[in-house]
């Protein structure tokens, strides 16, 4: 259709073509021949073609598209879904009442999605997923629909193993949890979680604390048992009944030789016939070491900043931390492996003095508080030409930093540290393991580095208090710690060893779950210590128990290689890593427990499915309720279809057709009043 506007172009075009043609033909004529008639009906044409070129009409057209609402069908994959009561085809088979519903068909677009510890789109269900986490999950498929309506079908046991709590998940979609896996509580014991320190001293005692539950109504009497080998190194009762259903027990053991420990905790008991009995026992590992990297913490005054280092040196048995008030310090600093030296200002004097002539290894944090004066004068190595104002620096990490394996932990969501502003320039060859974001703005500034002034000394600098943030969001990132401390742990390591650089430098977990990803870490340097990604690097493993052996290749990264030990069973290995056609090898070992958490689960959490129901608007079914739940959704008033408004515009001419036209009415015109002689 047109609009008013271009119909009277239209019709005033017409109206013009014919007064000319009127004025060119008859106009002062007195003779009227017939063919006169025919010319100016050329003439007329001609014109309004001509001008329609102009006016280029376009024809507007309204279609209306209907628009279904989505539904997500999200199916929980892991292994703990299927039961006696929701064998694999039963599952199977509730997804075929969804797809083969026409009504639903009719009403929605229906997405189907398949979840353990990520979601994806449905491929094939093998239901052989380690881990399952239901908040990541929902919380994908949230943004997936966030501009529309789409109620979510869950089909899941309601057992998250990690991630956030989904019961306290509230979007804008309605959640329908469908409860798979046995409804049927049953009595159990067994033992949540087993927290203990990977490292202990030799000949000191080392803290361990397991947390027990019972789920049950009768008063029952239990036994907690820790046993290495065969030998029992501790045990306490526990009692549990309807009220008391956990209980947290700490206790010591002795460090008394050195290498590796493997315990085994179990809680049992004879008033009990459980039907799951694997989440009664835990294995746990640590390590003995004999010695311990030495760290001293130097600071005028007390800060959180402070406080966090202290409490990540003393998670880490291989090094131990003591904080002194530069104001007090009296001892000797040789004693120490490494010395922090928090905000210096002129009371650091004999400090940086003896540091300079014994070639000490340290770190130092600076901030609003730094007399960068005498920190510039005090050493020679870096300066900052600083005023009195503070600034805000963000992070950013640096894939090419090569002194020891790190990965980004998430700096780019850590809040900013604060500083003194200036221009830092460094003397010494330097690795940069973060530099500075101002508002948004990477610079070339480092925020986070270390040195390397003589290949003996090692120094590390950090542009900026009010870290102890970092270590916060990290733990709202992860839900833990330990992605955080293990950073600063492998940086107060590499800065107090006294080794020189290693060209293949490794890093790996020695205590590993078969219910994990597994990774092994290696980097591999040339003679100038730059990054080589060209080498091909091995991994040969072998099975200390079976004596079977495996080889496998490292994949190259950014700026390291990787392996996976997805394929490798659980058992105790040693392993060598070389590089081929070079002399340098690794060696080490580890252990993979044998775990499945997913086993550790026996009943439906129908609590957590029902509070999420109740947080979106939906509504927990049983399986055998499903097609009355479909036939209440293709009911549901407030999900309906929506009809689209499309608009299109097209041009109601081709010029290149109309330009052929007019080309040959008046070639036409032209050759007629040739042969009329009337040119």
């Amino acid at each position: 259709m047109f609009d008013t506007t271009t119909i009277f172009y239209l019709i005033l075009a017409f109206v013009l073509a014919i007064a000319v043609s009127y004025l060119f033909y008859f106009f002062g004529e007195k003779k009227k021949e017939k063919s006169i008639y025919f010319l100016f009906g050329l003439r007329t044409l001609s014109i309004f073609l001509i001008l329609l070129l102009f006016i280029n009409p376009v024809i507007t057209r309204k279609t209306y598209e209907t628009i279904k609402p989505k539904l997500a069908v999200l199916l929980d994959n892991s292994s703990s879904v299927v039961s006696v009561e929701h064998n694999e085809k039963s599952i199977r088979d509730l997804f075929k009442i969804i797809e083969s519903n026409k009504e639903i068909e009719e009403k929605f677009d229906v997405d189907f999605y398949q979840f353990s510890e990520d979601i994806s789109v449905l491929d094939s269900l093998n239901f052989d997923g380690k881990q399952t986490d239901i908040s990541k999950a929902l919380q994908k498929v949230e943004r997936v629909y966030k501009n529309e309506k789409a109620p979510m079908l869950l089909l899941s046991d309601g057992n998250s193993t990690k991630g956030n709590d989904f019961a306290y998940f509230q979007g804008k979609q309605q959640v329908y949890p469908v409860i798979l896996g046995d409804t049927i509580s049953y009595s159990d014991l067994k033992i949540n979680q087993v927290n203990v320190n990977r490292y202990a001293a030799l000949d000191n005692n080392f803290p361990v604390e397991i947390f027990t539950n019972y789920e049950g109504n009768q008063p029952i009497k239990a036994k907690l048992l820790v046993k290495e080998g065969n030998s029992t190194v501790f045990s306490q009762d526990v009692n549990f009944d309807a009220n008391k259903t956990s209980e947290t027990i700490n206790f010591y053991l002795k460090a008394n030789k050195k290498g590796f420990h493997k315990y085994r905790a179990s809680l049992v008991s004879s008033d009990l016939n459980e039907k799951n009995t694997q989440n009664n026992h835990v294995n746990f590992v640590v390590e003995v070491v004999e010695e311990q990297s030495k760290i001293l913490i130097l600071s005028d005054f007390v800060h959180p900043d402070v406080g966090m280092f202290k409490k990540i040196v003393a998670n880490d048995k291989k090094q131990s931390v003591v904080f002194e008030n530069i104001k007090d310090y009296k001892g000797n600093l040789a004693e120490n492996d490494l010395v922090i030296l928090y905000q210096p200002t002129r009371s650091f004097s004999k400090v940086f003095q003896q540091l300079k002539n014994t070639n000490q290894n340290y770190f130092v944090i600076t901030g609003a508080s730094t007399d960068w004066n005498f920190l510039n004068n005090a050493q020679d190595n870096f300066e900052k030409k600083s005023g009195n104002l503070t600034e805000n620096f963000t992070p950013s990490f640096n894939s090419g930093f090569m002194p020891f394996i790190t990965e980004d932990i998430g700096f780019s969501d850590f809040a900013p540290v604060k500083g003194k502003l200036g221009k830092v320039s460094i003397q010494v060859p330097t690795d940069v393991l973060l530099y500075q974001q101002v508002e948004g703005i990477e610079t070339e500034e480092p925020l986070l580095a270390t040195m390397n002034p003589n290949n003996e000394q090692k120094i590390g600098i950090l542009f900026g208090e009010d870290i102890w943030r970092w270590r916060m969001q990290s733990f709202l990132n992860e839900q833990s710690f330990s992605d955080f401390d293990m950073l600063f742990s492998k940086l107060f390591q590499y800065l107090s060893s006294t080794k020189k650089l290693d060209r293949l430098k490794i890093d790996y977990n020695q205590n590993m779950l078969s219910s994990e990803e597994n990774k092994i870490f290696a980097s591999y340097f040339d003679s100038n210590f730059n990054f080589d990604s060209r080498a091909k690097i091995w991994l040969d493993i072998k099975n200390s128990e079976t004596n079977k052996t495996y080889k496998l290749p490292f994949s190259s990264k950014e700026n390291y290689n990787e392996v996976s030990l997805e394929e490798i069973p659980a058992g105790k290995y040693s392993f060598n890593i070389s590089v081929e056609n070079e002399k340098e090898k690794k060696q080490g070992f580890f252990e993979i427990i044998d775990f499945d958490v997913e086993k550790q689960l026996v009943s439906a959490n129908t609590e957590k499915l029902n509070q999420l129901a109740s947080n979106t608007g939906g509504k927990t079914i049983y399986p055998n309720q499903l097609n009355s739940l479909l036939k209440d959704l293709v009911k549901d008033q407030k999900i309906t279809q929506t009809q689209k408004e499309i608009i299109t515009q097209e041009n109601l001419i081709s010029w290149e057709w109309l330009l052929g036209l007019l080309v040959f009415l008046l070639s036409l015109e032209w050759f007629i009043r040739k042969y009329l002689g009337k040119i």
